[in-house]
């Protein structure tokens, strides 16, 4: 089967259900009770929790977010107007590693609410207050000296969750009592460009996008012990339960930049009598540069090779082929010195991309922010009856930041 022949007009599509990928998702407990101050994972899809390191930061944590260098950070307030403190956090064993006051250019402590990164460059920003200023500041803050740099003000109340959606719009959920609002934020100056009011009884805190669908996720504090997940709309506010952590009050929530997209689309066994599965690894920040896919079951001694799209499909058994193509449009092949690989004796193959010299069709082209990518694997299988064919892994979509 040769790939160059397929194209849309020769692919019959079938409608496909994603499911969720393997992303890692953790939480920052506040000064509640229980396990305050801890660093909790949380299940993707259920949001039940597990407690990484406990009572890692006295005094709880406000915010928490991954750089686009995949550092994780989180948020601790001094107490007594003294600022806030920027602690670099170990996602593996839940210690601390590193420790910074939060200053303004002038020396002054500057509180903050939480933390959140910006998709175009991975930086950390926050919202919170300079001494100058009032709640509702919005600031970048540097890793390396924790400097924050203002912004601008909100003008919609106080701090209660900031995060970046992948298509770059900034958003802020305050935890003002009784009249809570969620509001989109310019983020060249900080300022609320549209708003709705959210119900006295919400009271949303920590805020954070998923990086499979851009879904925004917030803690619901004030309900049901503290601990619950919800999904607001954009639009409306409105939020959707999706589950509690049983573990702690999280103050926010941060999902890795290590281990990213969603898997889709049914892959059929190999003669190993395994399923072939994609992933990646690395960063989905563009400005980065930093994506390695990895397949794994597949036959032994066995050359694969990826293929992406910017279109999903379903395909049974194209050109003859034991398995299922997942993707449509126009399909790119990783064929160039180096690309083609071998399982060997593990089964497995993996390669790193170069997010400027995406292979299609018509010559490369370079991956944007925003852009949804779609990636299989392509490798040589044998039927029962030990005849020659062809196989593939199922699909994966990666969103791009």
């Amino acid at each position: 089967m040769d790939l160059r022949l397929l194209s849309a007009s020769t692919l019959a599509l079938t409608a496909l259900a994603g499911t969720a990928g393997a992303q890692q998702l953790f939480a920052g407990s506040g000064n509640s009770q229980p396990n305050p101050g801890s660093l909790l994972s949380l299940d993707p899809n259920t949001f039940a929790g597990t407690v990484v390191g406990a009572s890692i930061v006295p005094g709880g944590m406000s915010g928490l977010a991954f750089d686009g260098n995949g550092r994780l950070w989180g948020s601790v307030s001094q107490g007594g107007g003294a600022g806030a403190l920027l602690v670099e956090l170990d996602p593996v064993g839940g210690t601390v590693l590193s420790t910074l006051p939060v200053l303004d250019a002038t020396g002054g402590g500057v509180r903050i609410g939480d933390l959140a990164t910006n998709p175009a460059n991975g930086e950390i920003w926050g919202v919170g207050s300079f001494p100058t200023g009032g709640l509702g500041d919005i600031c970048t803050i540097d890793t390396a000296t924790g400097t924050a740099t203002f912004i601008g003000n909100a003008g919609v109340g106080n701090d209660g969750g900031l995060a970046f959606t992948p298509d770059g719009r900034l958003w802020l959920v305050t935890a003002s009592v009784g009249n809570p609002v969620f509001a989109e934020l310019d983020p060249g100056t900080g300022l609320a460009i549209s708003s709705v009011m959210l119900g006295p009884d919400v009271g949303l805190s920590g805020l954070a996008s998923r990086p499979s669908d851009g879904a925004l996720l917030a803690t619901r504090g004030n309900f049901g012990g503290g601990d619950l997940i919800v999904m607001v709309d954009r639009t409306t506010g409105m939020t959707t339960q999706l589950g509690m952590t049983g573990v702690g009050n999280p103050a926010d929530l941060a999902y890795a930049g290590d281990g990213f997209g969603s898997n889709y689309c049914s892959a059929n066994p190999n003669s190993t009598g395994n399923i072939a599965t994609i992933s990646a690894a690395g960063s989905p920040f563009v400005a980065q540069n930093d994506v390695t896919l990895s397949t794994i079951d597949m036959p032994l001694n066995a050359f694969g090779f990826y293929l992406t799209s910017l279109t999903q499909g379903f395909t049974p058994n194209p050109g003859g082929s034991a398995g299922n193509l997942c993707l449509a449009g126009q399909i790119g092949r990783y064929v160039g010195a180096g690309q083609i690989q071998n399982s060997g004796a593990t089964g497995e193959i993996s390669l790193v991309l170069d997010l400027t010299m995406t292979p299609q069709p018509m010559g490369f082209v370079q991956v944007m922010p925003g852009e949804t990518w779609n990636f299989t694997t392509w490798f040589r299988d044998s039927d029962p009856m030990g005849n020659a064919t062809s196989n593939f892994s199922d699909g994966l979509e990666v969103s791009f930041l």
